[in-house]
């Protein structure tokens, strides 16, 4: 790997030299924490960012730059609740414009949305899972050939792992429930 970044807590740091030497892109995010990371696949000067808050007033949020880090904007989220922390973030591993989120909408409700416009408008894919189901992490299956369409993701709660099945066509507007 030549570059990528590295986040933690409330400052995001990046490399270009595999990890040799950091540099600080961001530190200042008003008392949210970075919690994933996910690049687009195609421009990996795209990276979208997730945030929860520091408390339960504190809402997180999702943070999308296009130059690499070097600033960010404030996406709309879906209206599910108040807090937003979203704690995982994954990309649609051949698709700009498709990523998953879960997030702890309110407090002790927990959903997973996905985007097909780059975070514009949202779908809330949390049918099927109990909403106090606390989620950990989003993937996709790995090592996809180019092009190989995910069929399924994959949601890790606190009382397992979910599949859900997704449509190949990559517009998304029909689901399986988990």
């Amino acid at each position: 790997m030549s570059g990528g970044l590295y986040f933690s807590g409330l400052i995001l740091v990046k490399s270009t030299n595999a990890g040799v030497s950091w540099t600080t892109v961001a530190t200042d995010f008003s008392q949210r924490h970075f919690t994933s990371l996910a690049v687009d696949p195609n421009n990996s000067n795209t990276i979208y960012a997730a945030l929860t808050g520091e408390n339960t007033s504190t809402a997180g949020g999702i943070l999308k730059s296009t130059d690499g880090g070097a600033s960010f904007s404030p996406l709309p989220l879906p209206a599910t609740g108040s807090m937003h922390h979203v704690v995982w973030l994954t990309h649609h591993p051949n698709t700009s414009n498709v990523f998953f989120f879960a997030e702890e909408a309110s407090s002790g409700v927990w959903k997973v949305s996905m985007t097909a416009d780059g975070g514009q408008t949202w779908s809330v894919l949390s049918t099927g899972l109990l909403s106090n189901n606390k989620i950990n992490q989003l993937k996709f299956k790995g090592n996809l050939s180019a092009v190989e369409n995910p069929q399924f993701l994959y949601a890790a709660t606190d009382n397992g792992i979910y599949k859900m099945s997704l449509n190949v066509t990559l517009n998304y507007t029909t689901y399986a429930n988990w």
